[in-house]
């Protein structure tokens, strides 16, 4: 039996799936996603390759993890060009680190 069932895997799915588990709140297999594609952010994705977005909105401390300095972290240690515009410490979108 699930004790959450989210609807849709885009941003906003996908940072509630993601707060309930890293905090703890509910186990793995109580919470399904339920999205037409195979991977959380497809659309997402698609919209930011297709509009030749060239960095996010926000700055470097808004996203998806629940830690932090999580993106920096990643960018840091698993995109080894990854790139902060100034002055407000973007991250920069690109087929590289859009698929992981």
């Amino acid at each position: 039996m699930l004790d959450w069932l989210i609807l849709g895997g885009g941003v906003h799915g996908t940072a509630i799936c993601n707060h309930l588990l890293r905090r703890g709140r509910v186990q793995r297999d109580r919470i399904r996603v339920l999205d037409p594609h195979d991977e959380p952010l497809a659309r997402w994705h698609a919209c930011t390759r297709n509009t030749g977005m060239p960095f996010l909105r926000s700055p470097v401390a808004h996203h998806l993890d629940v830690q932090p300095a999580a993106l920096h972290h990643f960018a840091e240690t698993e995109v080894p060009d990854h790139r902060f515009t100034r002055p407000y410490r973007r991250p920069t979108c690109s087929d590289a680190t859009a698929t992981r």
